[in-house]
């Protein structure tokens, strides 16, 4: 697979930047990251179905829900759309043929299309709050929740694997506009851009 280039290399340089430009500590900490593996199988009617021996070979209970994210090992599932969900995980699984039938999935390699925003720290649900119009609060958006939603009319989806910490899965070609947005909005909460 072709090496992964950062369309953010001219413009996330490490430092602090905003209300936190001269202090010592900052209450939010951004990162931009390459996306793990994501796989994007989608189906048709008989989708549950037809992914359901797969889900199982890979260790998923089952299809879950439009908002939750399921892990297994190094594996995270997000459902999409009713026929559609994302794996990820650190290299792309093999599944065998038989759990794949031609016929009825449908799977795309798009992790050449994604790039990720990472955000983190104490003032993370500031900054959420500030970019889309959703509840962030801890109570309404724990750990290992999920949202698609838009940020600066770009189409993201905002995963929240820990308490402090959340990714941002958009679009490569949008990667430039949204950063420079995102930093433009958490400037008056101080940021630092880890190196």
């Amino acid at each position: 697979m072709p090496e992964l280039h950062s369309p953010l290399a001219t413009i996330a340089k490490p430092g602090r930047y905003g209300s936190a430009a001269g202090s010592a500590k900052t209450g939010l900490v951004l990162n931009q990251q390459a996306p793990r593996n994501i796989l994007q199988i989608a189906g048709w009617a008989d989708f549950e179905s037809a992914i359901a021996p797969l889900l199982d070979h890979l260790g998923f209970p089952g299809i879950g829900d439009y908002r939750t994210t399921q892990s297994s090992e190094d594996r995270h599932l997000f459902r999409l759309a009713p026929d559609r969900l994302w794996l990820l995980g650190d290299k792309q699984p093999v599944p065998p043929d038989k759990l794949t039938p031609a016929a009825s999935l449908a799977t795309l390699d798009i992790t050449h299309g994604r790039w990720v925003i990472e955000a983190s720290g104490p003032a993370l649900e500031d900054l959420l709050h500030r970019l889309a119009p959703i509840d962030f609060r801890e109570s309404q958006f724990p750990a290992g929740t999920f949202v698609q939603t838009a940020i600066h009319k770009t189409s993201v989806l905002i995963w929240r694997h820990a308490p402090d910490r959340a990714q941002i899965y958009c679009p490569t070609s949008g990667t430039h506009a949204l950063w420079s947005f995102i930093t433009d909005t958490a400037a008056p909460l101080g940021y630092e851009v880890a190196g």
